[in-house]
């Protein structure tokens, strides 16, 4: 009896581990599948990080600007080096904190990031908006390209001006017309754009 017992324990117990592993073993691999994104390239977009903390949960790009990332994206950050190119784009995933998504152009991974607090004061921004037109929705920016602003947006557009600091990054929630998004680190929010 005592036998049965502990025979009828012991598959119990391998039957729970075998079932948590290939559990586990199937979520890692969707998770890695769902972050995956294919190459985007549009020059404008690209990015290049130039600073990352130890812990690997704040990085800078070359733009100055500086993001937080997600615990649980931090670990993909080792794989990640100086010679890859990155894009930025909107978080679609549900449930989460995180607006943005920083995708690895080189292997296809991404992380979710927020704009950290120190780049929503930053004075010294590469990109700016040098004209406005609230009215005709254009932005030009300060490296002289000029920008037509979805008009979806336009209760947003209106609190954007002069002098305000923006990001360049791809538009993702499929607008082939609009495949831009800028986001304007001055306010912290983001419009879908079209570069003319």
């Amino acid at each position: 009896m005592k036998s049965t017992a502990k025979l009828m324990c012991a598959l119990i117990c391998a039957t729970s581990v075998s079932s948590y592993t290939q559990n586990e073993s199937i979520y890692e691999e969707c998770s890695y599948i769902f972050d995956q994104f294919p190459q985007i390239h549009i020059p404008e977009v690209q990015h290049q990080i130039t600073n990352m903390s130890i812990q690997r949960d704040t990085l800078q790009l070359e733009d100055d600007s500086i993001w937080t990332v997600s615990s649980y994206d931090a670990p993909k950050l080792l794989y990640w080096n100086d010679k890859d190119t990155f894009l930025i784009t909107q978080n679609n995933r549900w449930f989460t904190s995180y607006q943005y998504r920083l995708i690895n152009q080189t292997n296809g991974s991404s992380a979710e990031i927020n704009l950290a607090s120190e780049s929503l004061y930053k004075q010294d921004c590469p990109l700016t908006i040098k004209s406005i037109d609230q009215n005709n929705f254009l932005v030009e920016l300060s490296d002289d390209t000029m920008w037509l602003i979805a008009q979806n947006g336009a209760r947003t557009f209106d609190s954007w001006s002069l002098g305000d600091a923006v990001i360049i990054g791809y538009n993702s929630n499929g607008d082939e017309i609009h495949n831009i998004l800028l986001i304007n680190y001055s306010l912290n929010h983001s419009l879908c754009a079209q570069r003319l």
